[in-house]
């Protein structure tokens, strides 16, 4: 997997990407381009999941750029969050629940407090283009619900979630859209009895 050096400049003929079924993609950025890409193969049903990380090395392999090799995470440890992750999942999710069928807010609020203090929370990478857009998706999806413990939900790092807004979805969409991920038993919490607090995605399998 290859990365860019520079994202910030475009080059001649704007960004370009071939899909893997030879439609070719521009944006006028990197996020733009990532953004056109997700757009299409969620209408075409085409995979989605790490979405940047392939648009960009296929961009290293098709054109004149300067890249170098993406860095190997050490073996256990959480991934970092993209804008893309998060607009992926904001994008699927919300293609899935136009039918306005959330869990009820008793049961988001228990979900909220589990993700609150797991340690498998995460921030956004740094590099945050697009940033501006997620917040619109997340109104569209779930309108103006919230939970008491919105200020402090973040991303996971396991399935690249947003958890102010996975906690109100039904579990089996939320399973559907994240793939076959192995959900942890322990998130750093303990319950009254002193016993590890799995994620509740993994209670309710």
């Amino acid at each position: 997997m290859l990365k860019i050096l520079d994202k910030s400049t475009t080059p001649p003929g704007y960004w370009t990407f071939r899909d893997i079924d030879g439609t070719v993609h521009r944006g006028g950025d990197f996020g733009n381009l990532v953004n056109v890409v997700m757009r299409y193969r969620i209408e075409k049903g085409m995979p989605t999941v790490n979405l940047a990380d392939e648009v960009e090395d296929g961009i290293c392999r098709q054109k004149d750029i300067k890249c170098r090799p993406a860095e190997t995470p050490a073996p256990g440890s959480a991934r970092r969050i993209t804008v893309a992750d998060v607009w992926r999942f904001l994008e699927t999710i919300g293609a899935w629940v136009k039918e306005g069928r959330f869990e009820e807010q008793a049961e988001a609020e228990r979900r909220a407090e589990i993700c609150a203090g797991c340690k498998w929370q995460t921030t956004l990478d740094a590099s945050c283009w697009g940033c501006t857009g997620i917040f619109a998706l997340v109104h569209n999806v779930i309108g103006e619900r919230k939970t008491k413990m919105d200020d402090s939900l973040k991303n996971c790092s396991v399935c690249g979630c947003f958890n102010a807004v996975q906690v109100f979805v039904p579990l089996p969409v939320l399973l559907k859209a994240s793939g076959d991920l192995e959900y942890p038993d322990d998130t750093g919490q303990k319950d009254a009895d002193g016993n590890a607090v799995p994620c509740w995605k993994r209670v309710a399998k």
